[in-house]
This record gives C-alpha cells, sequence and structure tokens, in this order.
C-alpha cells in the first residue's frame, strides 16, 4: 500500500467520524476502500481538497431526488434505486474509473510453457 492511498484512507475516515449516518458511510466508505483506493490515482482524487465525503453524500442526495428517490433504506438500496445507481453517483463525484479489485490478468499459455 503507498504513502497516498494510506492517506488517502485517513481522509476517508475521518470523514466518516463526523458524519452522522453509519449505513450510508460505511457502505461508501467500505466500497470506496475496498475496490477504488487500490491505486495512487483514485487516491490522488480523494485526496483533492474540494472532494468531501459530505460532498459525496449530498451529490448522492440529489441524483436521488432528481429520480424521485428521497430516502434510503436501512436494508440497503435506494427507494425506487439500487446499489448501481449509488456507486455511479459515488464513482462520479470522485471521478473514479470503475476498477475490479479482483480482477485477473490474462495470461497467455504459450509464455507459461
Amino acid at each position: 500500500m503507498t504513502e497516498l492511498i494510506k492517506q488517502a484512507i485517513d481522509k476517508i475516515d475521518k470523514e466518516a467520524e463526523k458524519i452522522n449516518n453509519t449505513y450510508i458511510t460505511s457502505k461508501v466508505v467500505q466500497r470506496i476502500i475496498d475496490t477504488m483506493l487500490i491505486n495512487d490515482a483514485n487516491a490522488k482524487k480523494l485526496l483533492e481538497k474540494r472532494k468531501t465525503l459530505q460532498g459525496c453524500i449530498m451529490n448522492i442526495y440529489n441524483h436521488a431526488k432528481e429520480n424521485g428517490n428521497t430516502q434510503i433504506q436501512g436494508a440497503g438500496s435506494f427507494v425506487g434505486g439500487d446499489d448501481e445507481d449509488l456507486w455511479e453517483w459515488v464513482c462520479e463525484y470522485y471521478g473514479f474509473e470503475e476498477l475490479q479489485s479482483n480482477a485477473t490478468e490474462k495470461v497467455n499459455l504459450f509464455d507459461v510453457l
């Protein structure tokens, strides 16, 4: 883990502590850490001073409101929306590119032989 990734995790954890919404902060923060903070490019995007977890949550609520969804259910999704909508809005806010944390590189079998 690089120093930039450590700084990004520290920043988002501190921001999550200040927000009094355990469901959304844990859901968003954990997924960002697990799937997006796996390279320095995304860490730099999260570390931008104008990008905050509170701003991200407001972006989510604004998109939900535009789509007629004004609340989050405790079970894990927006009323009338789904987790993919939520994640798309998170990535849009921070400027993350969707990455697969468990993606594997294709191997040419002839290289192994």
